[in-house]
């Protein structure tokens, strides 16, 4: 974490990630070797204490593997490699890499060119944790011998099939395996020991670290292969947070139902980020006063169903939402559930309604499930609906003559902006309503002297019904008011209500 081993900022134990063994060796203070199946089964975490913390590797280690992929990444053929820094023998692959030295300066390595050379030069990682210990992922460049350095590694092939794939422009990785139980494990980190394994409390260790309270990093395991994650902090009296002992460790994992606590890397380094949204939260409260650059952490993912949900019914006031399961991700899902407004409703034949909402208004929706049991698992899944408009109304109109101009202004009660056009008719001529103004050339009069409208305007409530035209037809004004209003100059209005 801090640099100060042979390679800068790698982990101090095995690790893998998305089944990539990018380290393979131990060491003395982190034992403990925690992996995940990642299968959401009872034998989920797979935990064990290093035969070696001395730099050598594990029993359950196994030799370096070379991948071979296509241009699309997809992996092709997996390879054993016989050597690694030393030449290949009949038919065999070697693969070779330069170290760093105990001052962290890479060493340059030589290429034994006893077979086809393939050389990866500025690699996406080429990690030499030990001289026995090495992750490599790149593209080869070159089929020139050469000497390593850093970012740097290379294949010499003997083995005819392994030769026929490899050339310039081919992605490859080198890698050590894991054997035994840890053979299904895709995700490994490391920590310092046993709390709780297999239902027994370990024993009291002989060091101060487990006797004095500090922040704490816990990962544990239920009977039926619930994963539970603790962190607890520490060093910061003014805030009556102490940390904890081994003894107060195992006696909370035990209250939250463990049958296996393994305490990971604690101290500084004890975080817990938490989804919320789209974004990231810490929730804890970190003993450095900030969140601490670390060379590692777990990242825990839930599987859950998919689900699929499109409104099939729009309202102003209520809304009705079509919910499938698209993928249960083997899960026994009993019933389903939605929550909107602060309301949970159970799916039924597929359909969930909801009442009460306000109109023109973006509602947020959240799945939740049972598997039978009667307690509801909140899903991250969801989404979203927006209630309809309400419909926009004339409120009146007004006009005035202009010359050969009939100038008339159409103002309208629309609070959710439903209202996408408007028209004006007078006889036979029409225009558009324009930031509330229609302009009528050579209106034709009535009989009578008034002028006839006719208002016909577009609404869109976006209830996914489409849009609709309301006509409105005025009665004819009365001559004696057009010409009393005429005289005095003033705007003739009318006043129409929407039924």
């Amino acid at each position: 974490m801090q640099g100060t081993g042979k390679l800068p900022y790698q982990p101090l134990g095995p690790m893998i990630s998305d089944g990539e063994v990018t380290r393979a060796g131990g060491s003395n203070n982190y034992s403990l070797m925690v992996g995940f199946k990642n299968k959401g089964q009872p034998d989920d975490l797979v935990v064990k204490k290093y035969i070696h913390t001395n730099g050598t590797l594990d029993e359950y280690v196994g030799g370096f593997i070379l991948t071979i992929y296509d241009e699309n990444g997809n992996e092709i053929k997996t390879f054993t490699v016989d050597n690694y820094n030393k030449a290949a023998g009949e038919n065999q692959i070697s693969i070779y890499y330069a170290n760093w030295s105990s001052e962290q300066k890479i060493v340059p390595q030589a290429i034994n060119s006893s077979g086809n050379v393939f050389v990866v030069e500025n690699a996406e990682k080429a990690l030499a944790n030990s001289s026995n210990d090495f992750y490599g992922r790149g593209v080869i460049t070159s089929t020139e011998p050469k000497e390593l350095g850093e970012k740097e590694f290379a294949i010499v092939s003997r083995n005819p099939e392994a030769t026929e794939l490899l050339k310039v422009g081919t992605k490859v990785r080198v890698m050590r395996t894991f054997t035994g139980p840890y053979s299904e494990v895709e995700e490994l980190a490391v920590g310092h020991g046993y709390l709780i394994h297999d239902g027994v409390e370990s024993q009291l260790l002989n060091e101060s670290y487990y006797y004095t309270r500090a922040p704490r990093s816990i990962v544990g395991i239920k009977a039926d292969g619930t994963i539970v994650m603790l962190t607890i902090d520490g060093r910061q009296p003014d805030k009556n947070m102490f940390g904890a002992t081994q003894e107060e460790m195992v006696a909370i994992m035990k209250y939250y139902g463990c049958v296996g606590a393994y305490n990971l890397d604690g101290g500084g380094s004890t975080t817990m980020i938490i989804r919320r949204g789209n974004s990231f939260e810490v929730v804890n409260s970190p003993s450095d006063n900030s969140v601490r650059r670390v060379a590692n952490a777990i990242f825990f993912v839930v599987y859950e169903p998919e689900f699929t949900s499109n409104p099939i019914e729009i309202n102003r006031n209520s809304v009705s939402i079509k919910v499938d399961i698209l993928d249960a991700k083997g899960v026994d899902v009993k019933n389903l559930y939605v929550e909107l407004n602060g309301e949970i409703n159970k799916v039924e034949n597929g359909i969930v309604s909801f009442d009460n909402l306000m109109p023109n208004t973006q509602y947020l929706y959240t799945f939740y499930y049972d598997t039978g049991d009667g307690n509801l698992i909140k899903t991250i899944s969801g989404g979203s609906v927006k209630t309809a408009k309400r419909t926009g109304q004339v409120k009146n109109i007004s006009y005035e003559e202009k010359g050969s101009e009939l100038i008339v202004t159409v103002e309208f009660d629309d609070p959710d902006n439903s209202i996408t056009r408007a028209r004006v008719f007078v006889g036979d001529k029409v225009a558009y309503v324009n930031s509330n103004i229609a302009i009528i050339r050579n209106a034709q009069k009535q009989t009578d002297g008034s002028y006839h409208f006719t208002i016909v305007y577009r609404v869109d409530l976006q209830n996914l019904k489409g849009y609709f035209e309301i006509t409105l037809k005025n009665p004819p004004l009365k001559l004696h008011n057009y010409v009393d209003f005429a005289k005095s100059k003033q705007t003739i209005i009318i006043n129409e209500i929407l039924k």
